[in-house]
């Protein structure tokens, strides 16, 4: 059962947190190109991107949040496949 978890708590942590960076690179590109101003998407510890339109630039921040909610998405993920691991065991 721990290596159901340990796989399914990797396999979640590595699929979300690249889909967050490609999400951050993306978004960056795209406002670098449209010329949006500065934005932030969460706050504080939390902050998952922060794009700065500076005079001299710009500035992208892939912040702590990213690796956070990768974590708990890992976490989610494990929780979920030792609980499916767990029912599909007993019925056989």
């Amino acid at each position: 059962m721990l290596r159901v978890a340990a796989a399914s708590f990797v396999f979640g942590f590595v699929a979300v947190g690249l889909l967050l960076i490609c999400l951050a690179f993306g978004l960056a590109i795209i406002a670098d190109v449209r010329g949006w101003r500065s934005f932030n998407i969460g706050s504080g510890l939390l902050t998952i991107v922060s794009y700065k339109r500076m005079p001299e630039g710009t500035e992208t921040v892939i912040g702590a949040g990213t690796v956070v909610l990768a974590l708990l998405a890992g976490v989610l993920n494990a929780v979920a496949g030792t609980v499916l691991w767990a029912r599909t065991s007993s019925r056989r």
